[in-house]
């Protein structure tokens, strides 16, 4: 099956999960890490270019242009690698983990494990000029199965992307070479 992608619901500044978006030429599902200080980055959407952000850092997540909530830490995310080129996305202010709740509701959490934990596990997909789908893994299935069937890499542009740990910006998928 195919996997979902975390999206701005019509654009709108609610999260969801989504296995396609074509509002506004898919720009509601393209995201980027915005480097900030000490290995913590925002994550912003192309088409409005807004934050996802924790709000008021009390657990609703949503897209926010700026926070100044805790000195910024409601929005501020990092990849921490899993394995197999999947990372959990974690939050500044309460070490929580970016989740899909049963593959479907988007939430924070204390780290999981387990089945459990694939709703915490994500990719950033290259797409076009320096942004990413972010996928989460738990929609591909948990079997070994549905897991073999992840690529190592990706071609985009005639470019070969793979995931690399320690990457020049973090934890993420660059052009090989």
């Amino acid at each position: 099956a195919d996997g979902k992608f975390l999206d701005a619901k019509s654009c709108e500044d609610d999260l969801q999960l989504n296995s396609n978006s074509t509002d506004e030429g898919g720009a509601c599902q393209l995201w980027q890490l915005i480097p900030d200080s000490d290995g913590w980055s925002r994550l912003q959407l192309k088409y409005n270019k807004k934050y996802v952000d924790n709000e008021d850092c009390k657990g609703d997540l949503f897209l926010n242009p700026g926070s100044r909530e805790q000195g910024g830490a409601c929005q501020l995310w990092r990849l921490v690698p899993a394995s197999d080129g999947w990372s959990r996305v974690q939050l500044k202010d309460d070490k929580q983990y970016l989740t899909a709740k049963d593959c479907d509701d988007i939430s924070l959490d204390d780290e999981a494990s387990g089945d459990a934990g694939d709703g915490q596990l994500w990719r950033l997909v290259p797409d076009s000029d320096g942004w990413s789908r972010l996928q989460v893994k738990c929609s591909l299935g948990s079997s070994p199965a549905a897991d073999s069937a992840v690529p190592d890499t990706y071609e985009y542009n005639g470019q070969t992307y793979s995931w690399y740990d320690d990457g020049w910006n973090g934890a993420g998928w660059y052009i090989v070479g």
